[in-house]
Parts: structure tokens; C-alpha cells; sequence
């Protein structure tokens, strides 16, 4: 099924034992639907070419079949279309007209639940980028992705929604050393620095070049002059700065260092994997660009002036987003995102970008 070296790939094992392979917390079913089967368990190891991924493979009758996909959060790769990264739409499904009908439509839901780490988390259902698409949920739990994909026959989405919220942390004697680490320490390119992945980031069509290099710092590694630090507040409302991601390319005919972009990543005090991205970039070309283009993807949009200045608004759902702002301040283009949570309406996030244009932040002098 998984092409990679077989070293990478271990098989039949079970989620307990795969934890230590893996640097996400791994979430084990609990309640599975009838006469189901595991047909197989696949943990792919991190390596230089690839992070590391679990796979549950369920098999329920001769007619029925999903998986149980868990991978990092973190990672460059991955994060982009917050929450269902799986249920983007793709060119191959955009090509073909008679996809676009109500099955592209996203329904979100909350996760709900005793534990306040994960109950604040949004559930989506629709239908995933296959060229053939298929049912799937998306979710983000702690700094865990996790999609269940129905890859043969149906399953409503009340049992989904069932599947999903009965995950359980699998191995709880690492769950603490893994929470502890920044967003950048998790991450793959971390520890194998390379290039930026040309894919899309949010319903604007702004992407990082594959061409451009990155490098991630935890919040104590981030230097000090670095491009919008200056500016860049240590909190946001619930919110704490727990890393920075520098997007770079080298000139050699001025031999040195041109940033194109630093994103830097805000996460929740209370909920783990909640977070907010602040990306700022130079007003000159090969940056985030303003006013922002939409991309194909289904979102509503708007514009408003806060402060005299337009704030370009991109969103899902009015309650949970996924939201997202752009605008021109000091210099600098600047776009914002906050992962979607229990709190993250539209009253919320226009307070969020207000907060944005106060004194202490030094980003409402426009130059």
C-alpha cells in the first residue's frame, strides 16, 4: 500500500507500541461499528523523506471499509488548510463538472466532551480531493490530525461523528513530553530544514514556493531581528507565541539572506493545537500579496475599514471560520489565521484583528 523503504514502514502494530515511533499523540479507537475488522495497522516512521504517519485500516463488511489516518499537525505539509486539509478540493475535481454539487459542502461540528484540551475542537465532514471523491472527517486533535476516510460503501455521519469523539490517547506516559515541546520542535522540517511546499494555504491563493527555504525556531530560538519581530506581540488574547517559521531565499548577486516571509505561531494556554498564525512579508513582490486573491476553493468573503485601513476577510462559517484577514500596516503585508474552536466566531475574530491596531503592537502606523 505505502511504496517507502521497508525499514520506514512497520506493520500490524499496534497504536501503544507506535507511539514512540511517532512525534504526535496517537489517539486509539473505542468504539468501533459491528462486525468490523482491522485489516491492517501501518506506522510509517519519520525519515528524511518523509514524517511520520499512522494508519488503521477497518474493514466492516464485504461492502464497507475506512481508515483511521493520525499525523502531525506541524508539519509545513500539513497545515495549511486548517483542520480538513483532506476535504480541499483539487484541480482534477474542480475539472470535472459533475462534481460540483452539495456533496462539496463542508458541515462542521463540535467535538464536545469532558476534557477541555480536546472538547473545544471543530469536526468536519464532507467529501475529500479524490479525482473520485470519498466520505471523510477532519479533525485536529491536540496537534493531531485525524481523518477517517469511508474508502468503500457508506457510513452516515453520525457514526463518524461516533468513531471520532470515542478517540482515546493510546500512551499516556508520553502524551506529557510530547505537549511540552513548541510547534517547531514537532516539526518535521525542524529537523530537516529544505524548502517551502507550493500548496494552498487558505481560500486566498497565496502559496510558498517549493524554490524558497525554511527554517523554524522554537520561542526561545527566535532571533531577535528577525523580520516582524519587532512588531510581533509575546500574546494574543488566549493565546501565547510559541514559534516562528522563516521562509528565505539567498541572493547571490547581494549575497545574502532575502526573507519573503516569517509566519510566527500563537497557541492556546488551555486547548493544545489551538492556534493563531500571524504571516508578515516585505510589500515587495514575492511575498503575501495585497489585496489578496480568492482561490477556488468554497468560503465566503468580504471587506471592511478598521482604522482606515481595508481588512480583507475570508471564512467558512460565521461560528467557527475557518478565518482569515489580510491587510497592509507599517510596511509590511500581513495575514492572519486562527484555527477553528468553540469561541472563534465572526464577532470574535473582528475583535481579534482590532487588537491588532492598538499602540502596543506598533503594526496600525501605516507608512
Amino acid at each position: 500500500m505505502i511504496n517507502d523503504n521497508a525499514k520506514i514502514i512497520l506493520s500490524n502494530i499496534d497504536y501503544y507500541t507506535a507511539q514512540q515511533y511517532c512525534n504526535f499523540v496517537l489517539f486509539e479507537p473505542t468504539y468501533l461499528p459491528k462486525n468490523h475488522k482491522v485489516v491492517e495497522r501501518i506506522v510509517r516512521k519519520e525519515s528524511v523523506k518523509s514524517n511520520a504517519t499512522y494508519y488503521y485500516i477497518i474493514r466492516c463488511n464485504e461492502h464497507i471499509e475506512f481508515t483511521i489516518k493520525q499525523f502531525n499537525f506541524s508539519d509545513i505539509e500539513t497545515i495549511p488548510a486548517y483542520d480538513h486539509p483532506n476535504l480541499w478540493k483539487s484541480e482534477s475535481a474542480l475539472l470535472n463538472k459533475k462534481l460540483f454539487s452539495e456533496k462539496f459542502i463542508i458541515h462542521p461540528f463540535i467535538f464536545g466532551g469532558d476534557d477541555s484540551a480536546i472538547s473545544d475542537n471543530i469536526i468536519w465532514i464532507g467529501f475529500n480531493y479524490k479525482e473520485k471523491p470519498e466520505k471523510s472527517l477532519s479533525t485536529q486533535i491536540m496537534r493531531t490530525s485525524v481523518e477517517i476516510t469511508v474508502r468503500n460503501g457508506d457510513i452516515t455521519d453520525q457514526e463518524l461523528l461516533r468513531i471520532c469523539r470515542g478517540l482515546k490517547i493510546s500512551n499516556l506516559d508520553l502524551v506529557n513530553d510530547i505537549n511540552k515541546k513548541s510547534f517547531a520542535e514537532l516539526s518535521y522540517k525542524y529537523r530537516y530544514p529544505s524548502y517551502g511546499g507550493n500548496i494552498p494555504l487558505c481560500y486566498w491563493k497565496h502559496q510558498r514556493s517549493d524554490t524558497t527555504k525554511v527554517e523554524m525556531y522554537s520561542l526561545e530560538e527566535i532571533p531577535v531581528d528577525l523580520f516582524g519581530r519587532d512588531i510581533c506581540p509575546s500574546n494574543i488574547d488566549q493565546y501565547d507565541l510559541n514559534s516562528a517559521i522563516h521562509f528565505y531565499v539567498y541572493s547571490d548577486s547581494e549575497e545574502k539572506i532575502v526573507t519573503k516571509e516569517v509566519e510566527y505561531v500563537f497557541e492556546h494556554k488551555i486547548t493544545i493545537g489551538s492556534y493563531i498564525r500571524l504571516l508578515m512579508s516585505p510589500t515587495t513582490d514575492g511575498g503575501i500579496t495585497i489585496p489578496p486573491v480568492l482561490s477556488n476553493q468554497e468560503c465566503k468573503y468580504r471587506e471592511y475599514i478598521y482604522n482606515g485601513t481595508t481588512i480583507y476577510h475570508t471564512y467558512l462559517s460565521e461560528d467557527y471560520g475557518m478565518h482569515g484577514a489580510a491587510w497592509t500596516a507599517h510596511n509590511r503585508n500581513i495575514m492572519l489565521f486562527v484555527k477553528p474552536a468553540t469561541w472563534t466566531n465572526i464577532k470574535w475574530f473582528e475583535s481579534l484583528v482590532s487588537s491588532f491596531f492598538k499602540p502596543k503592537f506598533g503594526i496600525s502606523k501605516r507608512k
